[in-house]
């Protein structure tokens, strides 16, 4: 998923000597190992363990022939070439395990460096606490496994309980929806856009979709809403969970779960009950002082599951990371019921003529007007205001809408302080993790405006 700079970038700064890759994926590693650590190449492919009669519909990018490359290990290979025996290597639960990147949505990923005790955590907070699941149950997930939300649902949750698992190497709604009907899977891990897929497909009531126990979902470009919720419920007769909170990266995802936990909040990103053993308190932007219940703040987080720290960044885990709190840079509020409440990032605060609010709340009622696909919020100077709220837009097919329609559609909604200005694009600048770049969108407007860059604070991830 990477591209050649991202991976430069990620193997230099973990020091990484070797690496694991797709053979279709091969050309972007070739083109940057002359410029890492790395010796080592081992190369696999869709065809490795393909089955010669697949059960249900495959991926186009599956369907392309195998590669392979001089100078490279062939992943078959090695596995036949040395004993299935375990190695004797001693491995202790505080032992190093993972370099975890952040998502760099808006700045430099930074490497978490996690234990094998932190990811055994995880994995007993997903099936436990997300999905009071067994061994028996099976999971269906399209999530990429080099993803936090997938590595928590499709690796270390299926070592840690011992589940089946279907894994869905590229989406395609079609295919999960033979997969759900032939395999009758219990549990379900799913963004929001592969939710929305199923409920819009045309074909959708060929395939019996009610074999679910607990279906949970990430709100990735699309917010969680009860209405996605209570069509999904109509059709599955299964409750559509919103994830909860995690800054996966930081957490391993053991930090607060949406099992069960009504969403009475529409502006809220996610609403989740904290997990036993963390802590999170609410402290002011500014002073971090403990704000009182109710009272939005930035998001404090003391969990067993936390990173030991960031890899080659002092500053960071300095002023973020203080006697075992992280500082997350999140915008959140824990209310009377003691659920903890995400509505943002704090970096993406956008202060207008002394008013604070968060983007994430007109990205989410912009995606209630049927015309937009894709909505991104950034705030950018403002001689008189401070800042103002610029919303870039990509419509649905078939829409044809004017920026000053959609301007006038957040007037008719939003305060004025809140109105943005609207850009009408044919795409928005997406990660490797399927976020919007805003830092992209920020330095391109400010660029035009001869305007520096801020310095980046936080990259924080809710997933």
């Amino acid at each position: 998923m990477h591209r050649e700079f991202e991976l430069e970038y990620a193997l230099n700064d973990s020091g990484a000597n070797f690496i694991v890759a797709m053979d279709q994926l091969y050309p972007i590693v070739k083109n940057v190992k002359s410029k890492t650590a790395v010796n080592d190449v081992i190369i696999t492919s869709f065809h490795d363990f393909m089955p010669k009669e697949p059960s249900f519909q495959l991926h186009r990018m599956m369907m392309a022939e195998k590669q392979t490359f001089t100078g490279t290990y062939e992943y078959l290979d090695l596995l036949e070439k040395y004993p299935a025996t375990n190695p004797e290597i001693e491995v202790k639960l505080n032992d190093d395990a993972w370099i975890l990147y952040t998502g760099g949505t808006c700045g430099y990923p930074k490497g978490c460096l996690h234990t094998h005790f932190t990811s055994l955590l995880g994995g007993a907070g997903v099936t436990h606490l997300q999905f009071e699941a067994t061994r028996d149950d099976i999971m269906i997930t399209p999530v990429p496994h080099t993803h936090m939300y997938g590595l928590a649902m499709g690796i270390t949750a299926t070592f840690y309980v011992g589940w089946t698992i279907i894994i869905m190497t590229r989406w395609d709604a079609t295919a999960a929806l033979q997969a759900i009907h032939k395999y009758r899977p219990t549990k379900l891990a799913w963004p929001m856009p592969c939710i929305t897929s199923i409920i819009d497909h045309p074909e959708r009531e060929k395939y019996d979709l009610t074999s679910f126990t607990a279906c949970n979902v990430a709100a990735f470009v699309i917010p969680y809403t009860v209405e996605i919720a209570n069509k999904w419920r109509e059709i599955t007769r299964c409750q559509l969970d919103n994830y909860g909170y995690s800054i996966g990266t930081e957490t391993f995802q053991y930090c607060a779960t949406g099992l069960r936990v009504p969403f009475n909040d529409p502006v809220a990103v996610g609403i989740g009950k904290i997990s036993p053993g963390v802590q999170i308190k609410i402290v002011n932007l500014e002073s971090r002082i403990e704000v009182p219940i109710g009272e939005r703040g930035e998001i404090v987080v003391k969990s067993p599951g936390l990173l030991k720290y960031y890899v080659n960044k002092p500053e960071e885990n300095k002023k973020d990371y203080v006697d075992g709190w992280l500082y997350t840079g999140d915008i959140g509020a824990i209310k009377e019921d003691g659920l903890i409440y995400f509505y943002g990032r704090y970096r993406d605060v956008i202060k207008v003529s002394g008013y604070t609010f968060a983007p994430r709340e007109l990205e989410i009622i912009g995606m209630t007007n049927p015309a937009i696909d894709k909505i991104a919020v950034i705030g950018l100077p403002h001689p008189k205001k401070m800042e103002e709220p610029k919303a870039f837009v990509t419509l649905k097919s078939g829409y044809k809408l004017t920026s000053e329609v959609l301007t006038q559609w957040f007037k008719d909604r939003v305060a004025a302080y809140k109105v943005p200005v609207v850009e009408i694009r044919d795409s928005l600048p997406i990660s490797n993790k399927g976020e919007v770049l805003k830092r992209i969108l920020r330095d391109e407007e400010l660029a035009k405006m001869g305007v520096e860059s801020r310095p980046v604070q936080k990259e924080t991830v809710c997933l």
